[in-house]
């Protein structure tokens, strides 16, 4: 069986396992908070209240060029603390009246409450779409060190002496 090779050389095969493992980790997450043991929840914080609870945000964008700038743009304004930039996905999407299919290229972001409107700001600013999707989940729970991290880094002030967990 052929396998299909994109533009950039890399297999669909290899974009599908990226996308099943993003999946599985989403999965994790999810599954194993309602089944831990209470050594391993001690490990675990509540992710905050108000203005200093965690978001993940999504946005994706049509090329790998303005996922990238619109990455850079996000963080260079201390609005995020962190943006993974996904393996591209195919999105299938009424635009218009018409069922449209694309190829677009996911980031996760992580930010607080308090910035979630100049996060907003800026992907509105310099995302190509007219209407570019923009959503978020609140975090649960996580590792106290990491959410104090994003805390620190989505602060909107520039950088101090925090460091991207290991």
């Amino acid at each position: 069986m052929a396998v299909p090779v994109l533009a950039d050389g890399q297999s669909s095969t290899a974009l599908q396992s990226s996308q099943a493992f993003c999946l599985a980790l989403l999965f994790l997450a999810t599954f194993s908070e309602n089944h831990m043991t209470v050594s391993e929840s001690a490990h675990i914080q509540p992710a905050g209240e108000a203005a200093e609870s965690i978001l993940v945000a999504m946005t994706n964008l049509p090329d790998e060029a303005s996922a990238a700038r619109v990455a850079r743009a996000v963080l260079e304004a201390r609005v995020a603390a962190c943006v993974n930039r996904l393996a591209p996905c195919q999105s299938e999407y009424w635009w218009q009246g018409r069922l449209e299919q694309a190829q677009e290229w996911p980031l996760l972001i992580k930010t607080t409450r308090a910035q979630y409107a100049g996060l907003e700001a800026v992907i509105r600013t310099e995302h190509p779409y007219d209407v570019p999707e923009i959503v978020t989940w609140p975090v649960g729970a996580g590792f106290a060190p990491y959410l104090a991290w994003v805390r620190e880094e989505a602060s909107g002030k520039p950088a101090g002496d925090a460091t991207a967990p290991r």
